[in-house]
């Protein structure tokens, strides 16, 4: 599945980048197959759930951008090709071949959390206010073009 996030708060991480602070991104991603009949009363059930993480942060000079993922660190020169690259997910999630992809559903959630400490001041960050962003849960549903899986 590829995922182009579209609430991203872009704002708050320049903010952020003029600072010279670290942001960390964390994508949230559930995978749900919709019930139908009585067992809608219980609600929807949960089939997998990923979570992606980035590390977004100016290089030593201010001169360009740096991005850590678990592949490892990635620099760019400008800000809009650093977007592009972490706007654009792709995320594999596991299903039921028997499933149609049309009773299937994902909810995502963007985190984003403003490195201000230096360590080992870092610990104390869960108490300071505004240091974390975090959007609502959005719906992305599936769809082909011919109705088939």
């Amino acid at each position: 599945m590829t995922y182009q996030n579209r609430y991203l708060p872009r704002e708050d991480l320049f903010t952020s980048l003029l600072r010279g602070q670290k942001t960390v991104i964390t994508y949230e991603f559930r995978l749900f197959h919709k019930t139908r009949g009585i067992l809608s009363l219980l609600g929807d059930k949960m089939i997998t759930e990923r979570k992606i993480e980035y590390t977004v942060s100016t290089d030593t000079f201010g001169s360009g951008y740096l991005l850590e993922t678990t592949g490892g660190q990635e620099r760019y020169e400008n800000i809009d090709a650093l977007l592009e690259r972490v706007e654009k997910i792709r995320i594999e999630l596991n299903r039921n071949e028997k499933v149609k992809l049309n009773e299937l559903y994902a909810r995502i959630r963007t985190t984003l959390v403003h490195r201000k400490l230096a360590a080992p001041f870092t610990l104390l960050e869960p108490f300071l206010q505004n240091n974390r962003i975090r959007g609502k849960w959005k719906e992305y549903r599936f769809h082909t073009s011919d109705g088939e899986d």
